[in-house]
């Protein structure tokens, strides 16, 4: 399975993205501060970053094109607020190459992970 970095300053949304990922039989490497990002990518090089920007430095989007560029990692966007009320972010904001709404139901969190990392779920139905 999949390599997956989680940089999360929530212990609870850290640890419910951690067992939903883990469960899965993805590698799951968590950080709680934006800090230390880079550090995390060279030693766990994973194929997907699960970054909540909402806690990111003020210039989000060049940390997320240090992450693709450096190490051609996929970054999902976990976000708090929905991108269209008010308050929220706008997707165009962050360009990532995929988002997530807190709550996030696991099952379509595995799905981005798995279309993401370039896995494949068997289907069940047949």
């Amino acid at each position: 399975m999949a390599t997956i970095l989680i940089v999360e300053d929530d212990d609870a949304t850290a640890r419910r993205l951690d067992w939903a990922l883990s469960e899965a039989g993805h590698a799951v490497h968590t950080i709680h501060s934006d800090r230390d990002v880079t550090g995390a990518i060279e030693s766990a090089r994973p194929e997907v970053v699960i970054f909540n920007s909402e806690m990111a430095p003020p210039d989000k989007a060049a940390m997320i094109a240090q992450i693709r560029s450096g190490y051609r990692a996929k970054v999902i966007d976990l976000h708090t607020h929905d991108v269209t009320s008010p308050g929220g972010r706008r997707r165009g904001e962050i360009v990532a190459d995929g988002y997530m709404h807190k709550p996030f139901d696991a099952d379509d969190l595995l799905a981005l992970v798995n279309q993401l990392s370039g896995m494949t779920v068997p289907d069940e139905s047949g």
